[in-house]
């Protein structure tokens, strides 16, 4: 009796770890291997705004920084006021590799104004705000 006992409970034990070894196998298998493509990146970078204080006009400039290999990128840019207000933007893409990107220069008059910088890399949306810059008031 004792002997049957021993059996059962080894032949459980083996089925437990046949079900684990193939769970395993499975979890592993499902976990393609990171391309170098999909691990690189690209990082918005918002400057300041540019201000010609004496027209007092202003416009948004930034960098999307990317690593070699990298997807393609589309953005948005804008220039905005203090309260949130965008005074200009200017979208495009794709690109691919870094680049630089700007608005037109704009009316300012009065305003404190920062950038804010949106990229779309290869599904995955990133973004930065420069700081603020005075000079147009």
């Amino acid at each position: 009796m004792e002997n049957r006992r021993s059996r059962r409970r080894a032949r459980s034990i083996l089925i437990g770890l046949a079900v684990f070894a193939a769970c395993a196998a499975v979890t592993l298998a499902a976990i393609a291997p990171a391309s170098s493509r999909v691990l690189a990146t690209c990082t918005p970078i918002a400057y300041v705004p540019s201000v010609d204080s004496g027209q007092r006009i202003g416009q948004a400039n930034g960098q999307a920084s990317c690593q070699a290999g990298s997807p393609s990128w589309q953005y948005t840019i804008r220039l905005v006021n203090r309260a949130g207000s965008t005074l200009t933007q200017t979208s495009g893409g794709p690109f691919t590799g870094t680049g630089f990107v700007g608005t037109d220069w704009v009316s300012c008059a009065g305003a404190y104004l920062h950038t804010f910088l949106y990229i779309n890399v290869g599904g995955a949306g990133k973004s930065d705000t420069s700081g603020e810059t005075s000079a147009c008031t």
